[in-house]
């Protein structure tokens, strides 16, 4: 898990990156996670806003 920011123009984001993966290995993905409130105190203050497929060299799949 890494925190992430994002900046445009005047407004600025704060949010998680995670990495996961399939219990066997093969599945891939980073999911870009929004912050509801800081600091989090529950799951459900998470709002998924992307998953990003990616391969096992971090290359992004379709």
């Amino acid at each position: 898990i890494f925190e992430a920011y994002q900046i445009r123009g005047q407004e600025h984001f704060e949010g998680l990156l995670t990495l996961v993966s399939s219990a066997s290995g093969g599945t891939y993905a980073l999911i870009s996670f929004s912050l509801l409130r800081t600091p989090l105190t529950a799951s459900n203050e998470l709002k998924i806003n992307k998953v990003f497929p990616i391969n096992k060299t971090f290359q992004l799949t379709t």
